[in-house]
């Protein structure tokens, strides 16, 4: 194991602006310290005769986003309000109390909208669902018939793959990090600012994106089936937050009681 990635596992748990020492992976003896800074990892053997030191870059905040921009595909079909058979089949269905006017919308074929927003809640793209999800009861729409896939994802603007959904009902800057939007939306309306990866993975260029939110706190919080994935995600981009953790879930966010979520997520 190199010295700097020793350094920077030590380095995991620790607070920002906090020190340990350790024995030195090059002499051996008790004085290896290693510091985590906001933006950086950095270690030294107080040993006189080891050459031991260095540093490295861990905060997202200095790592600028990839430069390849990514080819656009605009939805280019109606976007239309709920009706009010869709509005209670959500509150009945996942708790959620929503408008005719978002944050999902409906199709002309019958599908449902998920605007994805940016951390300015601008839109930047829509993903199109089909209405399948599993319990009761069933939602009012039937959806497109034949080979369509279950998620289309259209993009109109550049950006990360993700949709943001901060809480107004809240003051601090905890931020929970789901695989879905329906999950995003239950914790936004449970008082806890998230985002939606869309899937179960992280790239520079949404962690660049998370973090200049300058989150307090990220909480990763993937489907119950995916838990083993959120601990790599923490293990991989853990250094680029102040403070990140893993909430092992029973079930995903978007079946629980919006009134729970703060506790199951640990906030209360």
């Amino acid at each position: 194991m190199s010295v700097e990635l020793e350094a920077r596992l030590l380095a995991e748990h620790l607070p920002v602006n906090e020190s340990l020492r350790s024995a030195c992976p090059e002499c051996g003896d008790s004085t290896f310290s290693v510091t985590r800074l906001r933006h950086s990892v950095v270690w030294n053997c107080f040993k006189a005769s080891c050459p031991v030191k260095g540093y490295s870059t861990t905060s997202a905040a200095s790592v600028e986003p990839p430069r390849r921009k990514k080819s656009l595909r605009p939805y280019t079909g109606a976007v239309e309000r709920l009706s009010e058979e869709d509005l209670d089949y959500f509150r009945k269905r996942f708790d959620l109390e929503l408008t005719p006017e978002g944050p999902i919308r409906a199709s002309t074929d019958d599908r449902y909208i998920f605007p994805i927003y940016d951390s300015l809640e601008r839109i930047r793209g829509y993903i199109l669902r089909q209405p399948v999800w599993s319990g009761a009861p069933r939602s009012p729409r039937k959806g497109t018939r034949g080979s369509q896939a279950k998620a289309l994802t259209y993009m109109h603007a550049q950006g990360p793959t993700q949709s943001w959904y901060p809480s107004a009902g809240t003051e601090t800057t905890d931020l929970v990090l789901v695989e879905d939007q329906l999950s995003a939306i239950s914790a936004q309306q449970g008082g806890v600012n998230a985002v939606a990866l869309l899937g179960t993975h992280l790239n520079n260029d949404k962690v660049w994106e998370i973090s200049q939110w300058q989150p307090s706190q990220v909480i990763i919080a993937l489907d119950a089936d995916a838990t083993d994935q959120a601990f790599k995600l923490a293990r991989k981009w853990g250094l680029a937050f102040p403070k990140t953790r893993v909430a092992i879930l029973a079930r995903d966010l978007k079946e629980e009681k919006t009134d729970d979520i703060r506790y199951i997520l640990g906030l209360d």
